[in-house]
């Protein structure tokens, strides 16, 4: 579940969902269904791995790791929100000051002035694209990596013995 298999494209057991943890694949889901309200969860192990209150103790680590990680997404968001404010305040100064001196240069009908003044605006405007992008794409990014880890808390885990027979576990048997 918490762990990267070590399964091959040969083996039987070999899905989609088999390249990352499961949680990695649940939370993957998520994001691309981010209204979800309910999960279920069904996991199946071999029997004798199945042992009285395993349900709750996978339930408990379940919520231990979407709390952990959604506080991560969370710090990312307060980072984002710091930088894209900070950056915003000074790109606006910079926009102030450089449209200022481009409209001034802009006065004077030398060409070489003129060029300068254009590439000034052009400069002002780059400064505020990573301001913006922080206070509108990183922390929209954070808050739905947030939803989705905190959208865990509605999972319901239903734990069943493993039934497949496949060739793989004949030839173990």
């Amino acid at each position: 579940m918490f762990e990267i298999p070590d399964i091959n494209p040969f083996s039987n057991y070999y899905y989609p969902y088999s390249t990352k943890a499961g949680m990695d694949f649940i939370i993957e889901e998520l994001y691309e269904h981010p209204s979800t309200k309910k999960i279920n969860l069904n996991i199946l192990l071999p029997s004798e791995q199945i042992t009285p209150g395993f349900e709750n103790k996978t339930i408990d680590a379940i919520g231990k790791y979407s709390e952990a990680w959604a506080q991560d997404a969370k710090h990312k968001m307060a980072r984002a929100k710091y930088k894209g404010t900070r950056g915003l305040l000074s790109a606006i100064a910079a926009l102030i000051f450089l449209d200022g001196a481009a409209i001034w240069l802009g006065t004077f009908s030398n060409i070489v002035l003129t060029i300068i003044s254009e590439r000034l605006i052009v400069a002002a405007w780059v400064l505020m694209w990573y301001p913006v992008d922080y206070l509108t794409q990183e922390f929209w990014i954070y808050k739905l990596e947030r939803q989705s880890y905190q959208a865990l808390k509605n999972i319901t885990v239903k734990i069943n013995p493993e039934t497949i027979h496949t060739e793989e576990n004949q030839l173990l048997n």
